[in-house]
């Protein structure tokens, strides 16, 4: 700082004389004031010069000397040249002095109040947000500690739970992987490390197909078709049905072995996967589909490929129960092939098969992803896609429907068309059981079917289900009411030996039920019976039956004498019955007729796909003496329960029997049934014998027995 900046600085306040009287007038008052004065002092010498600039013509007359006179008019210009100057400096500095400064000066004092309460309001704001976030944070350490605790003790129970879990696979002799959901190796015993031809650090954290090579033992060049997604849909289905698959493997040494892979997923309480256990066995080289046939014999159908009644009723049970615990829903969809009794009728049997076949492999690529398929009977097929939503299912289906549309089928060269009907239901919680879904998805594929079929429908619940149970209970009532007041009547229809030169072979008669109803009309089973399959009363009729057959034999003059005796074909329903056995053998024993003179009649497609019912069964009745038949025998699906049964008849198809001049594969079919049947030491039985030719060549063919309008319209028995 200079030294003249210094003393002014130096200089007391208030020393000068209009900063003092600013002080203590304020300071707009002094200025305003201070300006009126400039104002009036140039104001009064305006007017005095302009005064003087008036009387300058005048003095210029009276003057002699006009140059005189001139100049001082020229002065008087400049004067008031000098006053219009001053005057405007004046004007100036009142607004400047009266009211600008002070204007300025005042907006600074308001702006410095406005900055200090500002600052005072954010200081104030900054002491709240200050206080609440300690409380927050004082919470928040207190949560910590309790969850650093809840931390620690999952921690412990972490690894106790992983030590008993290596303890489980050390300890396991088989070949075990265990993988989470989305396939990552968290375990494996030495068993399969040995096998796999790797250490655990190398497959533990791992997928388990990226790391370990498995390729498609089904194709012709296993190599060229390495397997990635088969463990992420099998969790995908989180399904409680083992997985199997036949695989080549490629160790961690280079070498490839025929390697088995069955794979069990494990859920959680609701259902959905969590993990699964992937169990490796080697198959042997030379034979290779041995193993696979041996582990999903019993799981799948043999002719479609496809998963076997009996594993659909267990998977549906598992689904209907998960839907009603919780809040889940899964779909049911049901496929028909339309039209198939043309096919098989026009082209023969095994055009039906190769069509049944087509369509199986079609639903197994279509839905194979999502879900797992089903041979529910001989021409429907079903699929469970759990925890999914009918948007996605119809999707789907309606793929599937198109993709069997446009395949060309043919037989022998003639081509034909072939639709399917699909039926959509969901499992929910306050849905129907297995038997109601079955009947709600069979009924409504006959909607499809009556009006075209070729369609997809998704089933709504409506009046028209509360309509059908009440329907079902009328027709309940009305068949057993009738049955116990003796409209209950019984025909026959005789079976008689084809070979005449074996007298060993005496003729049976198989028992059929018809009821008469008011009008005296007699009404055939397919009327009622449905109903009283949805009603699971099937039992009840089936003993019915038996008693009246039994008394019916007893009472016909020379029937026991003449005849084998009789044959009665069950319901599959009766025989899922545990006290069905134990009720057939008491009226047995009180009706006096000799055991072996009862023939009971199972259907091939129910005792292949529930052999252990059907054995159960048979272990139940045979001891006394009663015979057993496999009915509506037409593929080679039936060899395994002949194997499986002790089977004392076998019942040939008639969609055989009629087509076996006519097509040789059919003959031949039927010539290889009764071979095999022949080869285990069961008798043959064709049924739907309707011509005299027929009749021949099943001589030829050595059949044992015929049954139709051929041999016999109406039997021995009848009341």
């Amino acid at each position: 700082m200079s030294e003249s900046g210094a003393a002014e600085a130096r200089k007391p306040a208030g020393s000068n004389p209009l900063e003092r009287l600013r002080q203590r007038y304020g300071a707009m008052r002094v200025n305003v004031v201070t300006a009126l004065v400039c104002f009036t002092v140039f104001a009064s010498v305006g007017v005095w010069l302009t005064t003087l600039y008036r009387l300058g013509p005048q003095a210029r007359a009276m003057a002699a000397d006009p140059a005189a006179a001139d100049a001082f008019i020229n002065g008087l210009l400049v004067a008031r040249l000098a006053l219009v100057v001053a005057l405007a400096v004046s004007v100036f500095l009142v607004l400047y002095f009266g009211f600008i400064r002070p204007l300025e000066q005042q907006r600074q004092r308001m702006k410095a109040a406005l900055d200090e309460a500002s600052d005072t309001n954010e200081l104030d704001l900054l002491s709240y947000w200050y206080e609440r976030r300690s409380k927050q944070l004082s919470v928040a350490l207190d949560d910590n500690a309790s969850l650093r605790e809840e931390v620690e003790g999952l921690r412990v129970r972490e690894e106790v739970d992983r030590r008993l879990l290596d303890s489980g696979l050390g300890f396991s002799a088989d070949a075990l992987v265990l993988v989470d959901r989305n396939g990552e190796v968290r375990g494996a015993t030495a068993s399969a490390l040995l096998l796999l031809g790797y250490h655990d650090y190398q497959l533990v954290g791992k997928p388990f197909l990226d790391t370990v090579e498995f390729y498609d033992a089904a194709k012709d060049h296993p190599e060229e078709y390495r397997v990635r997604e088969w463990l992420d849909v099998t969790m995908q289905k989180a399904s409680s049905i083992p997985e199997v698959g036949l695989f080549k493997l490629k160790d961690g040494h280079g070498r490839d072995h025929d390697l088995m892979a069955t794979c069990l997923c494990v859920t959680d309480s609701s259902g959905h996967a969590v993990g699964g256990y992937v169990r490796l066995e080697l198959a042997d080289a030379g034979q290779r589909e041995l193993p696979k046939v041996l582990s999903v014999a019993s799981r799948k159908d043999p002719m479609t490929g496809l998963l076997s009644k009996q594993v659909f009723e267990s998977r549906c049970d598992e689904l209907v129960d998960i839907a009603r615990r919780q809040d889940d829903e899964h779909q049911f969809v049901f496929i028909a092939i339309d039209r198939l009794h043309d096919i098989t009728a026009k082209f023969g049997h095994w055009a039906g098969e190769e069509t049944l076949w087509h369509v199986a492999q079609a639903v197994s690529r279509e839905v194979g992803a999502v879900g797992d398929g089903y041979r529910v009977s001989t021409d429907r097929f079903g699929v469970l896609v759990a925890f999914s939503k009918v948007d996605q299912v119809m999707t789907i289906c309606q793929r599937l429907r198109h993709a069997v549309e446009a395949h060309e089928f043919s037989w022998q060269g003639e081509p034909f068309d072939t639709t399917i009907s699909i039926a959509v239901v969901s499992l929910r919680p306050d849905g129907e059981g297995r038997r109601g879904l079955l009947t709600i998805a069979n009924d409504l594929i006959k909607q499809i079917q009556a009006d075209g079929g070729n369609d997809c429908r998704v089933y709504a619940a409506s009046e028209s289900l509360f309509e059908r149970r009440r329907n079902d209970a009328e027709w309940s009532d009305w068949l057993f009411t009738r049955l116990d007041g003796g409209f209950g009547h019984l025909i026959s229809q005789g079976i008689r030996p084809v070979l005449q030169d074996h007298p060993e072979l005496r003729p049976w008669a198989e028992v059929l039920l018809r009821v008469e109803d008011d009008d005296g009309v007699w009404i055939t089973p397919g009327t009622y019976l449905p109903a009283i399959e949805r009603r699971a009363e099937t039992t009840r009729v089936d003993l019915w039956v038996l008693a009246r057959a039994l008394e019916l034999a007893k009472t016909t003059e020379g029937f026991l004498a003449e005849h084998a005796g009789f044959t009665i074909n069950l319901f599959g329903a009766s025989l899922d019955s545990p006290e069905f056995a134990k009720e057939v053998n008491r009226i047995i024993s009180d009706s006096g007729v000799a055991p072996e003179h009862i023939c009971f009649e199972i259907d091939e497609r129910f005792a292949s796909a529930h052999v252990s019912t059907v054995r159960g069964f048979v272990e139940a009745t045979r001891p006394t003496g009663c015979k057993i038949a496999l009915d509506r025998c037409k593929a080679s699906a039936g060899l395994g329960a002949l194997r499986a049964l002790p089977i004392d008849y076998v019942k040939i198809s008639d969609a055989l029997v009629r087509r076996m001049l006519v097509d040789p594969i059919d003959r031949a079919h039927l010539d290889w049934i009764n071979d095999a049947a022949h080869q285990l030491g069961v008798k043959t039985v064709a049924t739907g014998v309707e011509q005299e030719d027929w009749l021949q060549e099943l001589r030829r063919l050595g059949v044992d027995y015929a049954q139709g309008v051929r041999v016999n319209k109406i039997g021995p028995l009848m009341v």
